[in-house]
């Protein structure tokens, strides 16, 4: 295999890497501080798992013609407003909270809007980056987006939100409104088109979903990579939605130690994914890929076997380092063979199978947890990713992806 070369990214592309830097820093701070938010009305693990669901909920319903939307009309203007929108509403949550007027529904509804927005966010800057960045360049852009997301949303994020949620709970959210708005600013900056040019004429919302979906349906590498894909994420979202419970009632670590955990998964994001274009060089994209789902797998069986925050740490670690080296690569290779007329259906179609699972997984696990346990979660979904991590080794061939990329240079 070839070590990848030094490369230089357009300004645009480094625009669009502030905004994420930015808008993360927000998003971890309130990933920490939401969840402890709503443990301290209460400790009921389907209750405390239905922030993640709300969450995700909109990937699910409306993650379709969100990406017929994305193809058809102005990504930048489309980022902006959800930027806007979710800033908006996180600002009103922080006020609530200062009135002492905070509730479950409350949460859950400015979870689910949070949600919504970053469909539509996350669906154009996906589709936007192979405007911005040349092909060979896409695994190094997604690396660079990713190891930000990790730096700026756990490894800074989390512990900053935990902290700040400790000292006075409202503050969280009134940083993580500000830094949407800040990000919305930067990314009216941004001056190179996001997209092809389309035709006046375009199919009904129907067709053009359809279309997106057929295409990822019937894709020789895609479709089978988006099932394993959904499969993971059931079982990601079952630990993560519980992950508070976990760390409180079972390991007894504090408010900041939580914050810290989640760090600790940070850190390993952050290696993998600035690896993980290496690692793909190294070993070619079907290991990189088979690689990082069995250390997910690893990494969910280490934390529901751990006995202390040290131990459930190192098994984030794990998992996280796994989950990037799957994301850099596999985000790169849907990119790299998805024309962009169709890219962001594709995207929103492999957002709905697989984020859509996390609030699948998400109700599961505080069914079980309630059932059996607050590990049972982890050690289920371990055993899922292997199933998982077999699948991608034999989907995914080196001869499947080479065919699939010369299909979208044809």
């Amino acid at each position: 295999m070839q070590t990848p070369s030094r490369s230089r990214l357009s300004r645009d592309f480094w625009k669009l890497w502030t905004a994420a830097a930015i808008s993360n820093i927000g998003d971890g701070i309130r990933v920490t501080a939401l969840p402890l938010l709503i443990a301290a009305i209460t400790r009921d693990p389907l209750i405390v798992s239905g922030v993640t669901a709300a969450t995700f909920a909109p990937w699910i319903l409306v993650s379709l013609p969100a990406g017929a939307i994305v193809d058809r009309l102005n990504r930048r203007h489309l980022m902006m407003i959800g930027q806007a929108v979710r800033g908006v509403v996180v600002g009103a949550l922080a006020l609530a909270i200062l009135g002492g007027v905070e509730s479950i529904p409350l949460i859950y509804v400015t979870a689910f809007v949070i949600g919504l927005g970053e469909v539509f966010v996350d669906s154009s800057s996906q589709a936007a980056i192979p405007m911005l960045v040349e092909e060979p360049e896409l695994e190094n852009a997604n690396s660079k987006l990713l190891a930000v997301e990790f730096v700026t949303n756990d490894a800074l994020g989390g512990p900053v939100g935990a902290w700040l949620f400790a000292y006075a709970p409202a503050i969280p959210f009134l940083l993580d409104s500000s830094t949407f708005l800040v990000a919305g600013l930067l990314i009216s900056q941004i001056t190179a088109p996001m997209q092809e040019s389309v035709t006046a004429e375009r199919p009904s919302m129907l067709d053009s979903i359809r279309e997106g979906v057929s295409f990822v349906r019937n894709h020789e590498l895609l479709g089978g990579i988006a099932l394993a894909v959904a499969l993971a994420n059931l079982a990601v979202g079952a630990g993560g939605s519980i992950l508070v419970l976990l760390a409180l009632e079972v390991l007894g670590v504090s408010e900041v130690g939580f914050g810290l955990l989640v760090a600790t998964g940070a850190i390993g994001g952050f290696i993998g994914a600035i690896a993980a274009r290496r690692v793909s060089a190294r070993i070619g994209r079907r290991m990189a890929l088979t690689t990082g789902a069995a250390l997910l797998g690893i990494g969910q069986a280490v934390m529901g076997l751990a006995v202390n925050g040290v131990i459930a740490g190192a098994g984030f670690f794990i998992g996280s380092l796994g989950v990037s080296v799957f994301s850099v690569v596999g985000r790169a290779l849907r990119q790299g063979v998805t024309p962009d007329r169709l890219l962001g259906r594709v995207v929103a179609t492999f957002r709905l199978i697989g984020v859509g699972a996390v609030p699948v997984g998400a109700v599961l696990a505080g069914v079980i947890a309630d059932a059996f346990g607050l590990r049972v979660p982890y050690i289920l979904g371990a055993a899922v990713i292997a199933i998982v991590t077999v699948a991608i080794y034999r989907i995914a061939t080196e001869e499947r992806i080479a065919s699939s990329l010369a299909g979208r240079r044809a």
